[in-house]
């Protein structure tokens, strides 16, 4: 990564205010469906416990 880092440093133009944002949002979005996903799993877990 380092690598990539200073061979192509300056490579790609910074980001706007809009792609900032949105990026901001994205992450907050992708944070909260992991959140669901380990919760889900965690409750299928539980359940199968149950039935056996």
């Amino acid at each position: 990564m380092n690598a990539y880092r200073t061979t192509h440093a300056g490579a790609e133009p910074p980001l706007s205010m809009s792609e900032r944002e949105e990026l901001r949002k994205l992450k907050v979005e992708n944070r909260e469906l992991k959140l669901k996903s380990e919760f889900a799993g965690k409750a299928v877990a539980f359940f199968a416990q149950e039935y056996r």
